[in-house]
């Protein structure tokens, strides 16, 4: 583990985790892939063998049991027009007090719970926007504040951002297929309204492609699709707010019809499935950073090959979550890590300071082998000019001692040891803060250790200089 050098302090000599991780003995797993696929059987059973639904991810509301909402698509029957809830009951049926027609091929995002255009018959298209409203558990249509709004069409992408603004791009009707790309923005005065912008034009007009919403929450990406031609399409573009622009290089297999998904935790887009060229189904998963494109191999038994899926990002499991899809049944797939990288608090700092040191991941997201990583110390005082940052396996036994020790017969009143101390690095301080940045090694050997941090120094920053110590951050190492 190489400490580099950082803003408000730097280190002063290198430290390394290696000797760390031989110390936790801990044996290399065999890891031919660091993804996996669990199949979860839902019963009881709910819509099958849909084409072209529309699927809304419902976080906010599983200490209600209620997961997501599934509403609409093709069947081997028909289209459908009824709204499905997933709970942790299974599947249930649900009326709402108002509802779009039967439909499917519509444009949709999972977060932002909007879906726009759609085929109501084979040859029938509309141009209507619908929002799930989740409190009062029903839809709205959103109406346009101007006669400026993309025209009836199917098979568009649609991707949401922060602020339930919409991005439409593509689609086709009867008798073209296009390459407009429009904003929708929600106007919250008048709750049931959204004002259509048409942007600036890029890739070539195609359906079937995927949109995605980058990590910032401001830009897009675009993966595939067919064009005019009904030709299958390999390209990935990006839209900074202002232009598009190719993005180059390796890229998978040209397809129509899958699944792009933002897993946020490990910076990486996910692609699965779709319509390959011949227009058979696949399921091969993919995944791009921005920049570049990497097969994965997951290991598990994959998902049957499928197309009109819907695939959307479960925060709390932390996964890529696939339901549907042509052909097979109302099944639910995940795709996540093998170990999941974890990161948390534990323990107390210094009860008797006024404003207690703090310990806390410079970036809480990440914990897995190749990773930048580093901790921060705050509210330490003003003349501290070194803090000490110590690193261990165990936050139950030191020295044969059990952990944590109060330190108050070491004039420490009110401070506890909560960590194990086998790597400590002095860091010098400025303005009452400092930060230890490293890279945890690339070494399968950490994969599922757990490490425990926590740091020594001058605290109260209101007040006389006192040493204390700071609370415990633990990490769990896991899979890329």
């Amino acid at each position: 583990m190489h400490v580099r050098r950082t803003r408000p302090c730097t280190t002063w000599r290198t430290a390394t985790l290696a000797a760390l991780a031989a110390a936790t003995a801990i044996a290399p797993p065999s890891l031919p892939a660091q993804m996996q696929w669990i199949h979860t059987v839902v019963a009881p059973p709910g819509p099958a063998d849909l084409w072209g639904a529309a699927f809304f991810a419902w976080p906010g509301n599983v200490l209600l049991g209620q997961r997501a909402i599934v509403f609409g698509g093709l069947s081997p029957t028909g289209p459908r027009g009824d709204t499905w809830m997933l709970t942790t009951a299974g599947w249930q049926g649900f009326t709402p007090q108002t509802s779009p027609s039967p439909r499917w091929d519509m444009a949709y995002d999972p977060a932002r719970k909007t879906i726009f255009g759609g085929r109501t018959a084979p040859t029938a298209f509309t141009d209507e926007t619908w929002w799930w409203a989740p409190v009062d558990r029903t839809w709205i249509r959103l109406l346009p504040t101007t006669t400026a709004s993309p025209s009836a069409r199917a098979e568009a992408a649609l991707a949401g951002n922060t602020q339930d603004d919409v991005y439409v791009f593509g689609g086709r009707d009867g008798t073209q297929v296009f390459g407009e790309f429009w904003r929708g923005q929600r106007d919250w005065s008048a709750w049931n309204r959204i004002t259509w912008t048409q942007l600036p034009p890029g890739p070539s007009p195609r359906y079937g492609a995927a949109l995605v919403l980058d990590f910032a929450g401001t830009d897009v990406f675009l993966f595939g699709g067919r064009d005019v031609n009904g030709q299958t399409l390999a390209d990935t573009w990006h839209f900074d707010g202002a232009t598009w622009r190719r993005v180059t290089g390796s890229a998978p297999p040209s397809r129509s019809h899958h699944a792009l998904v933002a897993d946020t935790p490990r910076l990486t887009y996910v692609l699965y499935g779709g319509l390959d060229t011949a227009g058979v189904p696949t399921n091969d998963v993919w995944e791009f950073d921005g920049a570049t494109w990497v097969a994965r191999t997951p290991t598990g038994t994959p998902p049957p090959a499928r197309a009109g899926q819907r695939a959307w990002f479960a925060s709390p499991e932390s996964e890529m979550q696939v339901w549907g899809g042509a052909g097979s049944s109302a099944d639910l797939w995940s795709y996540r890590p093998l170990e999941l990288a974890e990161v948390g608090l534990f323990g107390s700092t210094c009860r008797s300071l006024f404003a207690p040191l703090s310990l806390r991941a410079l970036d809480p997201r990440f914990a897995r082998p190749g990773d930048p990583w580093g901790v921060a110390v705050e509210n330490l005082h003003p003349s501290a000019s070194l803090s000490f940052v110590w690193a261990g396996t165990s936050r139950t036994t030191w020295l044969g001692l059990a952990l944590p020790i109060d330190l108050t017969p070491l004039a420490l009143p009110g401070c506890f040891l909560h960590a194990s101390v086998d790597l400590s690095v002095p860091v010098p301080v400025v303005a009452g803060r400092c930060e230890l940045a490293f890279t945890i090694p690339a070494n399968p050997g950490l994969i599922a250790a757990d490490l425990y941090w926590q740091a020594y120094g001058l605290g109260s920053p209101l007040g006389p200089a006192l040493w204390a110590t700071t609370n415990g951050l633990a990490i769990h190492i896991g899979t890329r």
